[in-house]
């Protein structure tokens, strides 16, 4: 399943710094919500096909601070 993080509407929020986000190749999707990165984050994906990458839901409003470092490895997309 590639919605294991639920948020349950537009007031839900993701707060990331100084982390890895990693995912399988199954993928993880983020959809709804608000998600904010600050410092360096690290998002990494094993998967090779958009099937399998990091998605971000064309509902989900994502906020670089300004201390943030965002590295993206592997797959990653923008899904609507």
């Amino acid at each position: 399943n590639r919605d294991l993080l639920y948020m349950a509407d537009k007031s839900s929020c993701l707060y990331f710094e100084g982390c890895t986000v990693r995912s399988t190749s199954t993928g993880c999707r983020f959809t709804n919500g608000r998600l904010f990165f600050d410092n360096k984050v690290t998002v990494s994906s094993l998967g090779d096909t958009a099937a399998e990458a990091v998605m971000l839901g064309s509902d989900v409003d994502a906020t670089l601070l300004s201390g943030a470092a965002l590295n993206v490895y592997g797959g990653f997309e923008l899904w609507e």
